[in-house]
């Protein structure tokens, strides 16, 4: 056990540090294939695009050990909220579209009067997502069938993934769920994969109170069910306290920035860019607790991360702007859908990590009444 935590720990502290440095690379190969400092090669562009290929492929590695490390160290918290399946059914389907090949179908099915779950969505998301990546990448032909409907005791949900693919033998179903193992079969080599998708999965079901199991033949295809409560427990009351207590340390008499960005270092940063200007930051890791910031206290700007899950960052960005107030929405991200951030409504989009100079300027447009619209931030995004 002791060598067990030790090693969750150095997978923690070491999938942190290589964030940074590969989101620098990716940021910088974007860059560089969008011609911001001049022209490419042929030669030049293809090697680019292999040294970005590369860094997402890490990343994506990197990712997933990060998640598993956290919650074998007990430090991935389940962040309950109302969750309606229908919308994660939406949002899966049109992030999973660019997967699908002519030979394949990609279904969601469920029932319209379906209860609404009071659980993690970005959690539910992320099994789902993996599920349907995975039954996507071993059938060549048939379909992939996304389902939900509620156990016959109501108090959970069952997700199933069906796919008619390759399927898996009955021997081998207990070693899919074991970190870094992969069976082997003759699309094995065509398609990327670690070996940690599934285990991440059943960790992350197993936190939110639930399980995942399959169910498989090979030849006949492959079925993943993801059951899970349709209520989860309440969150810690103490984390409760430490956003209230934050919330009243502030001034009312300076204008506040909300910063919301995962990566703790990037954190501090923007933070300090904020520090000695006539406005006060206040920094949060998630969505989550976003919205509750956002609901106890006024903010003049927002400076936000598509933090994971995307979709529910996306989701916030269009909440701050149809909401009763309209502070200054600024996303920094090295997210390149910048035309989906304008459109929902951010005022400017800057690449991750911002620059300061870049960040006040930005601020310095609450000073002037009008200017703050994403026709007039547009001279300053940056892609």
């Amino acid at each position: 056990r002791g060598a067990d935590h030790m090693k969750s720990r150095f997978l923690s502290n070491m999938s942190h540090e290589f964030r940074t440095p590969l989101s620098s690379i990716r940021a910088l190969s974007r860059l560089l294939l969008a011609r911001v400092d001049g022209d490419l090669q042929p030669e030049q562009e293809k090697q680019v695009s292999l040294i970005l290929r590369g860094a997402e492929d890490l990343s994506e590695l990197v990712n997933d050990l990060l998640d598993l490390a956290k919650i074998e160290a007990g430090k991935t918290d389940v962040r309950a909220a109302p969750v309606d399946v229908a919308n994660v059914f939406s949002a899966l389907r049109g992030m999973m579209r660019p997967l699908l090949s002519s030979k394949v179908d990609l279904l969601f099915v469920h029932d319209d009067a379906l209860p609404t779950m009071f659980s993690d969505e970005g959690k539910i998301a992320q099994i789902l997502r993996n599920l349907i990546s995975n039954a996507l990448k071993f059938t060549e032909r048939g379909e992939v069938e996304v389902s939900a409907q509620v156990t016959a005791d109501g108090r959970s949900m069952e997700f199933r993934v069906r796919d008619t693919g390759l399927g898996i033998a009955t021997e081998h179903l207990p070693l899919i769920f074991e970190e870094f193992t992969q069976i082997e079969n003759r699309l094995q080599r065509g398609v990327k994969g670690t070996g940690l998708g599934l285990p991440l999965c059943r960790k992350l079901a197993e936190l939110m109170g639930g399980d995942l199991k399959a169910e498989s033949a090979p030849g006949v295809g492959s079925v993943f069910i993801a059951t899970l409560p349709l209520r989860y427990a309440e969150e810690d009351p103490l984390h409760e306290i430490s956003s209230t207590d934050r919330a009243l340390a502030l001034d009312p008499d300076r204008p506040t920035v909300l910063i919301v960005e995962d990566d703790p270092a990037t954190r501090l940063l923007y933070e300090d860019y904020v520090r000695g200007t006539r406005y006060q930051p206040v920094s949060v890791a998630t969505v989550h607790d976003a919205r509750k910031m956002l609901a106890m206290i006024p903010v003049a700007a927002v400076l936000l991360e598509i933090v994971p899950p995307e979709e529910e960052a996306w989701r916030l960005l269009t909440e701050i702007k149809h909401g009763d107030t309209d502070p200054l929405l600024i996303i920094a991200t090295d997210n390149l859908d910048k035309s989906r951030g304008l459109a929902l409504g951010a005022d400017a989009y800057l690449a991750k990590p911002a620059e300061r100079h870049d960040v006040l300027a930005l601020l310095a447009r609450l000073d002037t009444p009008g200017s703050a619209s994403p026709s007039s931030a547009s001279g300053d995004s940056v892609a």
